[in-house]
């Protein structure tokens, strides 16, 4: 099941989003995704919430994600999915 439309990853990936400004930034959404993705592997926090697994990866090394606010919404959509 992809929670993120197919559509906002694709402007992701063509480098229309807007990129994380402070290394801040980039280190508190590292920790929420560390802290939603629990137990489950990478790939499978990556399906669950429709992108790569490298990207997920890079924003968990703190390398920041061009569209966080999507992120966050769509890690709150699936909470308690498969790490509950």
């Amino acid at each position: 099941m992809r929670i993120v439309p197919q559509c906002a990853y694709n402007d992701v990936s063509e480098g229309k989003g807007t990129d994380m400004k402070t290394t801040e930034e980039k280190a508190d959404l590292a920790k929420a995704l560390r802290t939603w993705r629990g137990d489950m592997t990478m790939k499978q926090a990556a399906e669950l919430i429709g992108i790569p697994a490298r990207t997920l990866e890079g924003i968990e090394q703190g390398r920041g994600f061009s569209y966080p606010q999507m992120l966050k919404i769509a890690m709150k959509a699936t909470k308690g999915a498969d790490n509950a």
